[in-house]
């Protein structure tokens, strides 16, 4: 399954990793036709397109946490932006690491191992339906969690389903928001230093020093 916090999905964030309208348009005619969709919507970027994918009872945790990582890394891209302008394009580097690393802790495709030359190699991916559930696996991804997918038919539509209770989920889900916006709150002081000339060019490196984001690990 595709991981989200704790070996659950791991999503994805729109252009840039921060943005939120939807451009990819999601295919759920068919598991097949939702994975490739899905995946296009990670390899694009688009936070909003893989909300979509979800179903429906387990959609508002994964909506609840992402927002908030995707405010997050728009912020960090933001400190970024003012770092290279102020700093210099080390600083700039650093913190635009950081926005990719939460994105890649909390994006994952299961197709993504299944490319070959830029197009997905179906002969190494898994799918077997069984009436209105479905499941896909691709060979050679490390982990049970992110070589999974699980698909649940809803009133003829196909989704990406979680055998979680949602519930659990959302309480999951409220405690990486906490965790998100915490982050991005640090981010926000950065901003403020930077214009304000305590972060400056002289005592960066040592202000930077063991400071790289991760993405919390529960939901």
């Amino acid at each position: 399954m595709p991981r989200m916090f704790a070996g659950m999905f791991c999503l994805a964030f729109l252009a840039g990793c921060g943005g939120q309208q939807q451009t990819i348009s999601i295919d759920h005619g068919s598991p097949k036709a939702l994975a490739l969709s899905m995946h296009q919507a990670v390899e694009s970027q688009d936070f909003a397109a893989v909300v979509a994918c979800m179903a429906p009872d387990v959609r508002p945790a994964f909506k609840t946490a992402l927002m908030a990582a995707a405010d997050y890394v728009a912020q960090t891209r933001r400190t970024a932006q003012l770092a290279g302008q102020k700093i210099g394009p080390q600083a700039a580097a650093f913190f635009n690491a950081q926005a990719d690393k939460v994105c890649h802790d909390v994006m994952v495709s299961p197709l993504e191992k299944a490319q070959a030359e830029g197009t997905v190699d179906w002969a190494r991916v898994n799918l077997s339906q069984a009436g209105e559930r479905a499941d896909l696996t691709v060979d050679g991804l490390p982990t049970e969690f992110s070589k999974r997918l699980y698909f649940r038919n809803v009133g003829g539509q196909w989704y990406v389903a979680s055998k979680e209770d949602p519930q659990m989920l959302q309480f999951k889900a409220q405690g990486a928001k906490q965790t998100f916006e915490r982050m991005a709150r640090s981010a926000r002081v950065a901003q403020a230093d930077i214009r304000d000339g305590r972060l400056n060019r002289e005592n960066f490196k040592d202000a930077s020093s063991g400071k790289a984001a991760s993405a919390p690990t529960g939901p």
